[in-house]
């Protein structure tokens, strides 16, 4: 069945990912056997990755507990399983460790062997750095995440998944401003609203141009009518029930609440890239003008169509490379170009500023 795609809303914070990742290291070469997923997540909670000033975590733990957890210095390690154990979670302590993990493997920074022992990649040590760049890791990370992939079964290609949903999201916005402009308008991005609807639920990067056309058509209807607000909650509905395929008024109204929790996720990881920024004061979001040398080449060569991985560990070698893919404006005449684009811009902000 079809569903909206989505990143992992285990670590909300995406700036947090390397305080999972550093934790993570000192279990480098260990198995990934139920024992150490456990162990994995007493460690995020030893060192306060995890639970730490989450009102919803502090819930029902006791006096003691609260204390161990009221200021931001480590605990004993058994003090933290002991705060683990308390809260009894469904599935276990060591499957909260697989959700913690996941992030990590999703974005190639971490990934188990053919001995099913824990790795971390190129990818995730450069990002251990201590001059690592935050953007850069992002970037390389987003631009090759693919549905379907060989590391994953939740996303499969009967059901129509055929996308990377960073670049086709680049692709969607490019062409979004370009029609909306054609149109005699200002281009402005997508909205929130409009970006909870048609970013998650765009599964075929085949299906651009249709989304376009659809937002575009959303937004000159929208105009037209009296109660906006009412009737963008009720074409919501009616395009989650066609998207969905089916009648069930509670998996509908439960995915639309869904999807405003996705939205917020994806604007916040995909932002990290520094290819997308938001504004019209964060009602828009937008193609970040200041990378536009690189966006166009990227979408010039990239459709969005995923790359022919056969197998898991093919996947996760290439997510796991820093320099793959070859970018198209890493050369002497793109980074020259670039280099002087940036010139201008100086040049205008120090008019607009009065300095040097």
């Amino acid at each position: 069945m079809v569903k909206p795609w989505s990143i992992s809303t285990t670590v909300r914070n995406p700036e947090r990912i390397r305080d999972f990742l550093k934790n993570l290291k000192k279990m480098e070469g260990e198995e990934w056997n139920r024992d150490n997923q456990k162990k994995f997540q007493i460690l995020l909670i030893q060192h306060k990755i995890y639970g730490y000033g989450n009102q919803q975590f502090y819930n029902n733990l006791t006096t003691k507990h609260l204390k161990l957890m009221s200021n931001d210095e480590p605990i004993k390690f058994d003090e933290a399983k002991e705060i683990l154990d308390s809260k009894n979670y469904t599935g276990g302590g060591d499957m909260r460790g697989r959700q913690s993990f996941n992030p990590l493997e999703k974005m190639g920074l971490a990934f188990l062997d053919e001995k099913n022992k824990i790795r971390i990649s190129a990818v995730g040590d450069i990002f251990l750095k201590e001059n690592y760049d935050l953007a850069e890791v992002f970037f390389k990370s987003f631009i090759k995440w693919q549905l379907p992939n060989p590391d994953s079964d939740d996303f499969k290609e009967i059901d129509g998944y055929n996308i990377k949903p960073f670049i086709s999201t680049l692709h969607l916005i490019n062409l979004l401003n370009k029609k909306w402009k054609d149109k005699g308008h200002d281009p402005v991005g997508i909205s929130r609203k409009e970006f909870s609807l048609f970013i998650p639920t765009l599964v075929n990067f085949k299906d651009v141009g249709v989304y376009v056309d659809k937002i575009i058509n959303l937004r000159l209807k929208t105009k037209k009518e009296k109660d906006k607000k009412e009737f963008f909650i009720k074409y919501s509905y009616d395009f989650v029930k066609d998207f969905l395929k089916t009648n069930d008024d509670k998996l509908i109204k439960r995915t639309l609440d869904n999807l405003k929790e996705y939205t917020d996720n994806i604007i916040r990881y995909f932002r990290l890239t520094k290819y997308i920024r938001i504004r019209g004061n964060g009602y828009f979001v937008d193609i970040e003008s200041r990378r536009i040398l690189e966006i166009e080449s990227l979408l010039k060569e990239d459709s969005g169509k995923p790359d022919l991985l056969t197998n898991r560990k093919e996947y996760i070698e290439y997510l796991s490379d820093i320099d793959l893919p070859k970018l198209h404006w890493e050369n002497i005449e793109s980074l020259r170009a670039i280099a002087e684009k940036i010139d201008v811009e100086i040049l205008d902000l120090e008019n607009q500023v009065g300095l040097k």
